[in-house]
């Protein structure tokens, strides 16, 4: 399939499947399957379009693994830099999150922001949430992918 009908394909296919539709059993294989998806859309939409109040623009995303500056493993699911070089940013994909779990995720995710090894060649990091289904107040939703 091209590559572009493939991206909304796998965007209509996310709606229905979180809706309910297409007779979807949610177990755990397919969920993790489906965060996956969610992720590399997160990604590949990145360097797409603005982040919803973000002025900065950035390069192509992926995903980051490795040992962070206290030396524990750790993955990221999307890091970017802006085009000018002086913003990193650093996202988390999520199928579900209540708005609970969002705050508990956000400073989560800001710790794990500063210990990448490669953060202090940044003046400003900038770390994002993107939730599917039911986005909390103050994270991207998959509304952000669509448009």
């Amino acid at each position: 399939m091209i590559p572009f009908l493939d991206r909304i394909e796998e965007k209509k296919r996310i709606n229905r499947l979180l809706d309910g539709e297409d007779g979807a059993l949610f177990d755990g294989h397919y969920q993790t399957y489906l965060g996956g998806v969610w992720e590399r859309l997160v990604r590949e939409e990145i360097h797409r379009k603005p982040l919803p109040g973000c002025e900065e623009r950035f390069r192509n995303a992926a995903r980051w693994w490795g040992a962070g500056l206290d030396r524990k493993s750790m993955e990221l699911d999307v890091v970017a830099e802006s085009l000018d070089g002086k913003t990193l940013l650093v996202g988390e994909a999520k199928l579900f999150l209540s708005e609970a779990e969002a705050s508990r995720a956000v400073k989560k995710h800001e710790d794990k922001a500063r210990q990448l090894p490669f953060s202090n060649k940044y003046v400003k990091i900038l770390t994002k949430l993107f939730v599917a289904k039911d986005p909390p107040p103050g994270v991207v939703s998959l509304d952000w992918c669509e448009e």
